[in-house]
């Protein structure tokens, strides 16, 4: 059926064309180039596509959104959001907003759930051990899907525990695994320059928002120690982009990764969106800072028109 005053927001982490090795990218959050190009196509055939800009004047204007309207949104900052789906973006004059974590881009370094994925991907042990809640936890990794299992298990429960408990237990598995991890390992795992994100956020119909500092959940951390990954992040993209910015997004972005303390913050900050990574879609009675997002290919989730006659 089509979406009449309905809005979905599509998120997207990466977009690749690289082969993968092992585990790396198992869960999907780099999609396929050709597999993008052609959801871009169909969208700007099929839908009535907004920028993040125009969703907030329809919540200001109180304005129905028109049938099967789409935004396209990036988390992360990831390099192949410049050098692959920026083109395809451009291409085809589709609007986008990307949300950064600025202590990663321009380094070396890279986001905690790759590291987790990339000591598990790389280890020649066929077990590691690994403490959890005062619980040693044994991982037999002889096998792809074992190694799936290992990393999800450690990967939830790191979103469950503090940012300081979180960070113990990658240490300790780069210890137990006996990897270091390595930017290089795989192109994905790779974020952009601040030359890419200044020059990305110069293309017509682009914005460039905040994503946390390094990725942290917000939640996880105390009332100052958010108020510090919040700041640091916009002061950082505001230097080097030279600009406002109004955009942001939450790291993780499930309901237990953002209260109403963060929501308030930001907005103090002077953001005027920021959209969850709940699935779902929207209406003008949903909140700008509690906006539903889909993410397709994540994990196997469809993309939620083409196939399925949404729209025609």
């Amino acid at each position: 059926m089509r979406q009449n005053g309905k809005l979905t927001i599509l998120l997207y982490h990466g977009v690749t064309d690289i082969a993968s090795s092992g585990i790396e990218n198992y869960s999907g959050k780099h999609c396929n180039r050709a597999e993008f190009n052609n959801e871009m196509e169909f969208i700007k055939k099929n839908c009535n596509i907004l920028s993040m800009d125009d969703v907030i004047t329809h919540f200001s204007k109180r304005k129905v959104f028109p049938e099967n309207s789409v935004v396209v949104t990036f988390d992360d900052g990831f390099k192949n959001n410049y050098t692959i789906a920026l083109p395809i973006l451009s291409r085809l004059s589709i609007p986008a907003t990307f949300y950064v974590c600025p202590g990663i881009i321009g380094t070396d370094d890279m986001f905690w759930v790759d590291k987790l994925e990339d000591c598990i991907n790389r280890t020649k042990k066929d077990v590691i051990e690994i403490e959890i809640s005062g619980k040693s936890e044994r991982f037999p990794l002889t096998d792809r899907e074992k190694r799936i299992f290992a990393l999800e298990s450690i990967k939830r429960h790191c979103k469950s525990v503090s940012n300081a408990e979180k960070d113990g237990i990658l240490e300790s598995l780069t210890v137990e695994a006996e990897v270091e991890p390595d930017v290089n390992a795989s192109e994905n795992y790779r974020a952009m320059t601040w030359d890419d994100i200044v020059d990305l956020n110069r293309h017509p119909g682009i914005n460039v928002g905040g994503h946390s500092f390094t990725h942290t959940i917000l939640s996880a951390l105390s009332a100052d120690e958010m108020k510090t990954e919040i700041t640091r992040s916009i002061e950082m993209l505001e230097t080097h982009l030279k600009t406002k910015v109004r955009h942001y997004s939450y790291p993780e972005g499930q309901e237990k990764h953002y209260n109403t303390a963060i929501i308030e913050f930001l907005k103090e900050c002077g953001i005027l969106c920021s959209p969850s990574a709940i699935d779902g879609v929207n209406t003008l009675e949903d909140d700008l800072f509690q906006l539903k997002r889909i993410m397709p290919h994540f994990y196997g989730k469809p993309f939620p028109f083409k196939n399925r006659g949404d729209a025609k």
